[in-house]
């Protein structure tokens, strides 16, 4: 019998998989920089704190890490608020999950207030972790499976009754 439920969010409940194809070449456009070439698959496999550190070492951006999160997260925000939908019966299946008593918990690389936004409208989510918050702790590279150990301890329920979507 499953107790808990954790979801990945983008493009497992939302359909928002496409934004991340050139998010890394907007931003850097809407400060005054150039873009090089590929520089989006670079950062396929970076955090956002990663990225940050990544303008300012290969562009020279003189903007702080934090400021360059913000302004990212801020294209983000309103992305998530205005454009990004549920998948396709995402909605019905997160309600048949909350109707049966199922913890459910999101974990994500976005940012947290975003990802609260967008799900405030949907009950059922005991949890929304953000990778970011657990890396910057940890100082690790993108590791879902240490991610969802982390965040499994605040289910206090079994792994085999947890499922991972």
């Amino acid at each position: 019998m499953i107790k808990s439920a954790i979801f990945d969010v983008d493009g497992t409940l939302l359909d928002s998989m496409f934004i991340w194809d050139t998010l890394g070449e907007t931003y850097l456009r809407s400060i005054g920089y150039t873009p090089k070439e590929n520089l989006n698959e670079t950062f396929k496999n970076m955090s956002l704190y990663q990225a940050a550190c990544y303008y300012i070492s290969e562009y020279g951006v003189t903007l702080s890490v934090e400021e360059i999160m913000d302004g990212v997260n801020l294209m983000i925000r309103d992305f998530y608020l205005n454009d990004v939908k549920l998948k396709p019966y995402a909605a019905d299946f997160l309600q048949r999950l909350n109707s049966k008593g199922i913890r459910m918990c999101i974990a994500t690389a976005t940012d947290k207030i975003i990802v609260e936004a967008v799900l405030e409208k949907y009950d059922g989510f005991n949890t929304v972790a953000v990778f970011d918050e657990f890396e910057k702790q940890q100082d690790k590279v993108k590791n879902f499976s240490d991610y969802f150990l982390k965040d499994h301890s605040n289910f206090e329920t079994f792994w085999n009754f947890v499922l991972n979507i």
